[in-house]
């Protein structure tokens, strides 16, 4: 089996295809130099001829031939293969017999330069003597970078194999193989006959088409790609097993990573791909992708999900999962995901799990859960395809406006800034930031009804201009709430606390349901009675400070203007506790509406 293997287009006899496959902006019309020529007439390569003719590639004699059976020299055949090929870059290689004034001095060394030719070990290049059949095809298997390590077994058909010498057979078998030469009407190769004009025109026209419209397929485990530099692959990329590694290439058609890679991993680094990816196999560390660049991926799954890892400069503009997935940002220095979309072929029950920042999110499919686990979104649309689906943001993640149009759950600790909701049957337990309801429209927020009141319309609503939602309303606000923790210690109901001896307390940690004037009211020794605050106020004076939603937390070192305690005695000349035990009471205002007041006391206790 071949690790690299090209499906290239069928080559009829002669070669007998239109070249506007080629070369852009080639007409089909020919020239008047093509038509001048008296003797390509019903010859085989006529067409060909007339083609290359046409574009420059090759051109006549003075008396008006072309002399297709002609033999070629190499000098003569390494210009027509660097035309053809486009090799422009000049090696320093210097040969003892390619004289400075020579006219093809320029054109070996580009030949050398490009790799397929190398000399003779006298130092020589033999620029003038006529190429052979066997020459040509060593020359063409380094061009198309064909294996011709192993042996094919495929010219035991020619009579004429016994007379091929040792060193050319494989790379005979490799370009037979490919389909860039073939044998005569009489079952030979003819391996040391010298290649007409005619004929090399012809191969070097199949390699051309080959490079220029080449499907690769990569279906053995091993690292594909130059170690430097960039390789350039005119067609498609299949994969179709794991643990290949693609680095360096830039893919013009599609990439495939095919359900043959099972549950393994593939990795891409420094690939560019011009054409769509689809991911159809992969598992759940499966795909990593570092500094590349893709434009839309699609990923289709049959069983089980699949993870895209965007590392270093990896950007991925577009994606669209039509199954469960997994997105992850990890080490990057720019780029990363752009756009997702979660399409309404995703099956109910699967799960989208994201990590990173996102631009904008699109979910379309119904009954599935969506987990932000870290990271952030821009712009986060629930189209009405979605009902049903439970979408969480974990703890510290932010979600910058959302958008909802289908009845879904949204749960976690993630703070939302913005909130549209659009239709009833939307739970939120967070407290946005900014919340409009459509006209008539009712959500549970942060455990509370929450109605769109109809007395009062935003400027832009109600007529459906000015850039909000048609008929929207102010929502009543919300009474605040938090839950609190300490860092370290236990709690059975949440606003009381036991700390060890050994633990260092510096900060007490909240959790706001909507924007809120946080204040301290008091602090108070272990009786309850005993008021410390003017004490308190000598090192912070004023003890009250706006909170958005989501988690914060109060610095009691710098409430107590102390360096740190432990076990309830300061480390400066004053200690709060009193037998380890202190009593915080916590004032909560909403900024919104300051007839909505929440009042908590919350004890720290320290315990042998």
């Amino acid at each position: 089996m071949k690790k690299r293997s090209y499906k290239h287009l069928s080559l009829a006899s002669g070669f007998l295809l239109s070249l506007s496959l080629l070369v852009p902006g080639y007409s089909s019309s020919v020239s008047a130099e093509s038509k001048a020529l008296t003797d390509i007439q019903g010859h085989w390569a006529q067409s060909t001829i007339e083609q290359w003719i046409n574009q420059g590639l090759a051109s006549g004699y003075k008396d008006q031939t072309f002399k297709p059976n002609n033999s070629i020299t190499r000098a003569e055949f390494m210009t027509l293969a660097n035309k053809a090929l486009g090799y422009s870059e000049k090696s320093t290689q210097s040969f003892g017999d390619v004289s400075a004034s020579a006219w093809f001095k320029d054109e070996v060394s580009k030949a050398h330069a490009a790799g397929y030719i190398s000399g003779y070990n006298d130092g020589t290049i033999r620029p003038q003597n006529p190429v052979t059949r066997q020459e040509v095809a060593a020359m063409i298997a380094k061009m198309a970078k064909l294996d011709t390590s192993v042996s094919l077994n495929n010219i035991d058909r020619f009579q004429d194999d016994s007379k091929t010498p040792t060193w050319s057979k494989n790379v005979i078998q490799a370009v037979v193989a490919q389909g860039f030469m073939k044998g005569y009407p009489d079952q030979t190769f003819q391996p040391t006959r010298s290649i007409t004009r005619a004929e090399a025109i012809a191969t070097l026209q199949g390699l051309v088409l080959v490079k220029t419209n080449t499907n690769v397929t990569y279906d053995e485990a091993g690292t594909y790609g130059p170690q430097t530099g960039s390789e350039t692959v005119n067609g498609d990329v299949s994969v179709t097993k794991a643990g290949v590694t693609l680095q360096n290439l830039v893919v013009k058609g599609d990439l495939y990573l095919a359900e043959g890679i099972g549950e393994g991993e593939v990795v891409l680094q420094n690939v560019t791909v011009q054409g769509n990816v689809l991911v159809q196999g992969g598992g759940a560390n499966s795909i990593t992708l570092i500094d590349s660049l893709l434009e839309n991926v699609t990923v289709n799954k049959k069983n089980g999900a699949v993870r895209l890892l965007a590392k270093g400069k990896t950007n991925i503009e577009n994606v669209t999962l039509e199954s469960g997935a997994k997105l992850e940002e990890a080490e990057l220095s720019a780029g990363g995901f752009t756009q997702v979309t979660i399409s309404d072929k995703v099956v109910a029950q699967s799960v989208v799990t994201l990590n990173g920042t996102f631009e904008v999110l699109v979910l379309n499919a119904s009954n599935i859960s969506l987990d932000l686990v870290k990271g952030s979104v821009t712009n986060f649309t629930v189209n009405e395809a979605a009902k049903g689906s439970l979408i969480n943001l974990a703890e510290q993640t932010n979600v910058a406006n959302l958008t909802i149009k289908a009845p879904v759950k949204v749960t976690g600790k993630g703070s939302i800034d913005k909130a549209n909701i659009e239709v009833n049957g939307v739970t939120v337990e967070q407290q946005p930031g900014t919340l409009n309801l459509a006209e008539a429209i009712t959500a549970f927020i942060a455990g509370v009804e929450a109605k769109a009141t109809q007395a009062q319309v935003p400027a832009g609503g109600g007529g459906g201009g000015g850039g909000g939602a048609p008929g929207s309303g102010v929502v009543e606000q919300v009474t605040p709430s938090a839950t609190f923790s300490v860092p370290g210690a236990s709690s059975d109901d949440g606003t009381h606390f036991d700390v060890s001896k050994t633990t260092k307390i510096e900060y007490l940690n909240l959790n706001l349901n909507t924007e809120s004037e946080v204040e301290i009211v008091d602090v108070l020794r272990k009786d309850g009675t005993t008021s410390i605050l003017d004490l308190i106020r000598i090192y912070r004076p004023e003890l009250k400070e706006t909170m958005p939603a989501g988690s914060e937390r109060i610095n009691l070192l710098e409430m107590f203007g102390l360096t740190g305690f432990d076990g309830g005695v300061a480390a400066g000349n004053f200690a709060p506790f009193v037998d380890g035990t202190m009593i915080i009471k916590v004032k909560l205002t909403n900024t919104k509406d300051a007839s909505k007041v929440t009042e908590y006391t919350v004890k720290v206790n320290i315990v042998n």
